[in-house]
């Protein structure tokens, strides 16, 4: 039986992530794209990404790949998830969770750039998430 690759519903960076345990539902807490700093180097302390994938079944791999301005690759992560749900319309989320990793060295906009295939065949990009560093003055009173 061959299933189709799992659809993308939401793609989201945010600085956590809760899950409701009595209705399953996912809240994704302050959702943000831009991030302001008073001084490069920053680091980021909490920084999720949450992909909720829909309309199918079986293994698949994600990988999440974050570019920077200049176009350097500033981390990657890859993850093997199994969708089992019947019917395969109900969702499964991939949280990517990064925390104290990421240093942000440039202002601009940064991706972050989602791919999806099966285990042991070529992954198909399928969004990429913008986000902004900002410097932003820090006044003194």
């Amino acid at each position: 039986m061959v299933t189709q690759l799992p659809r993308h519903n939401i793609g989201a960076i945010c600085s956590q992530v809760s899950f409701d345990k009595v209705t399953h539902a996912v809240h994704l807490l302050n959702i943000q794209n831009v991030f302001q700093t008073p001084t490069l180097p920053a680091t980021l302390s909490q920084f999720v990404v949450a992909n909720q994938w829909t309309n199918s079944q079986g293994t698949f791999v994600q990988q999440l790949e974050i570019y920077t301005p200049s176009g350097e690759m500033l981390a990657e992560r890859k993850n093997q998830f199994t969708i089992t749900s019947n019917p395969p319309l109900s969702c499964h989320w991939c949280i990517d969770s990064f925390s104290m990793m990421l240093t942000l060295k440039e202002t601009g906009i940064y991706y972050v750039t989602i791919s999806i295939g099966r285990p042991n065949e070529p992954l198909e990009s399928v969004c990429n998430i913008p986000f902004e560093c900002r410097l932003v003055q820090v006044s003194h009173h």
